[in-house]
């Protein structure tokens, strides 16, 4: 081999060897990016992996497991036990609850009284009837009911008495005549009126003809329950007769008989006294004459009146004639009994 054949061949050798190294240093960093990239992949699917049996264990928790059937094997492993919500006990409230809303009592009365209305409420509520003895009615009026009626008719003319008490406010009475007879109250069928408070009952008496009624409470003043009383005095009479010599009555003012009706008559004139004693109270005594013979004392017939106290009897001395007459006792203080003596010569 020639020289130059020699250092062309001592030549390549290095470069074939230096070759050969950058080969060798290449699959190096081959295999050194291969294995970064296997442990980088690794690693995020090992993540996943944590993630996901992270998540299953959450679901499996959130998820009852199910029983085992009767051909399976029992399992050795607890059962996962769900945690349920407990019932909450309920603790008593320490607020004070709030009472419920009513309907205020109105503290200012009304600048006008309502004007009786052209319809009936409940008209059948109160429905009396003929009156023929007493009736007693217990009752409330309110601002939100304002008005209570009460229907009755009278059969024969009648003296009838209506009481209004017990009441803690002013309320009103009034009777009206349903002339009409449609059950109604009008304008022109007021009769007479009166009204009730806690120091004095309303009171009306009237002398009244066959036909229809109507008696109305109404608010006045205030919220009030109240004691609604009507009489037929004319009925609850005590028919003397003919009255000749002397007789004795004895008998009670109370709040369920606060007038009493004796009724006679003279063949003959002469003189007659009348004596009302016995009493604990104040009790009035009134004599009148039949002049009409209607049966019923009118507002034109009172002849004599006089009062009894526990201090001293109540007396009428007077010459009367052959006719009709009544003598009536009647509250004037609180209850109490009486005497009475009719006498003539």
């Amino acid at each position: 081999m020639s020289p130059m054949d020699k250092r062309n061949s001592s030549d390549r050798n290095p470069n074939s060897e230096s070759g050969n190294e950058n080969k060798q240093t290449g699959k190096t960093k081959t295999i050194i990016y291969l294995i970064i990239a296997t442990f980088i992949f690794g690693s995020l699917i090992a993540s996943g992996v944590t993630f996901l049996l992270l998540k299953g264990t959450d679901i499996t928790s959130k998820v009852p497991t199910p029983l085992p059937t009767s051909s399976s094997s029992p399992s050795t492993e607890t059962p996962l036990l769900i945690p349920t919500s407990p019932t909450p006990t309920q603790e008593p409230s320490t607020e004070t609850p709030s009472p419920a809303p009513t309907s205020p009592t109105p503290t200012q009365k009304p600048n006008v009284d309502p004007k009786p209305t052209t319809e009936v409420q409940n008209p059948n509520s109160n429905n009396i009837g003929v009156l023929k003895k007493s009736r007693i009615f217990n009752d409330r009026i309110s601002f939100n009911n304002q008005e209570k009626y009460y229907f009755f008719s009278v059969d024969s003319p009648s003296n009838v008495s209506l009481y209004l008490d017990k009441v803690t406010n002013g309320i009103s009475l009034t009777l009206y005549v349903d002339t009409n007879g449609n059950g109604v109250v009008d304008s022109n069928e007021n009769m007479a009126g009166d009204n009730a408070y806690s120091s004095r009952s309303g009171v009306i008496t009237q002398t009244l003809g066959a036909d229809k009624y109507i008696a109305v409470v109404k608010f006045k003043d205030g919220n009030s329950d109240y004691n609604l009383q009507l009489v037929n005095d004319t009925n609850d009479a005590v028919d003397v007769g003919l009255l000749k010599g002397t007789k004795n009555f004895s008998g009670a003012i109370n709040r369920n008989s606060r007038m009493k009706y004796y009724r006679f008559k003279l063949s003959s004139s002469s003189n007659f006294s009348f004596y009302l004693d016995r009493v604990t109270n104040e009790v009035g005594m009134a004599l009148y004459v039949d002049k009409n013979e209607n049966g019923v004392i009118d507002s034109n017939e009172q002849l004599a009146s006089d009062n009894a106290y526990s201090s001293r009897p109540g007396k009428i001395s007077q010459a009367l004639g052959a006719d009709s007459y009544f003598v009536v006792i009647y509250e004037k203080g609180e209850n109490t009994n009486y005497s009475l003596t009719m006498s003539s010569p």
